[in-house]
């Protein structure tokens, strides 16, 4: 296990703000917006990637793990695919930042999470 991966999993560049063990990436310039910003960018983070191939990885039941990083991306597809269960039309923006702030907390999710057999992978 090398110094970029943790449990398996590992430790991609993000662009944020916030300190974390994760390195940063790049602001965005202000030509570039998060629904503009191309795969070959620097500033591309595995958030754009997951939000990219949300849609189409949906449709696999079964996915090919080749490395930690696959890992993080179907974590994130499973993240996206709940936040958008619980997200409701006519919900606000405030209300739907709480309902989807800490969806890994709950027992539902967790439970849901590790039905999937990426653990065991």
């Amino acid at each position: 296990m090398s110094d970029s991966e943790q449990g398996n999993f590992s430790l991609l560049p993000l662009r944020t703000r916030t300190r974390g063990p994760a390195q940063q990436l790049p602001p965005l310039p202000s030509d570039i917006t998060e629904l503009t910003i191309e795969a070959s960018h620097e500033s591309y983070d595995i958030l754009d990637e997951t939000i990219a191939l949300f849609r189409a990885n949906t449709f696999f039941r079964n996915f090919e793990i080749k490395g930690p990083a696959d890992r993080v991306l179907i974590y994130g597809i499973l993240y996206v695919s709940e936040a958008l269960s619980k997200v409701k039309p006519g919900m606000g923006r405030r209300d739907a930042e709480k309902v989807c702030g800490y969806p890994a907390w709950e027992e539902s999710i967790v439970g849901a999470w590790t039905s999937w057999e990426v653990l065991n992978l």
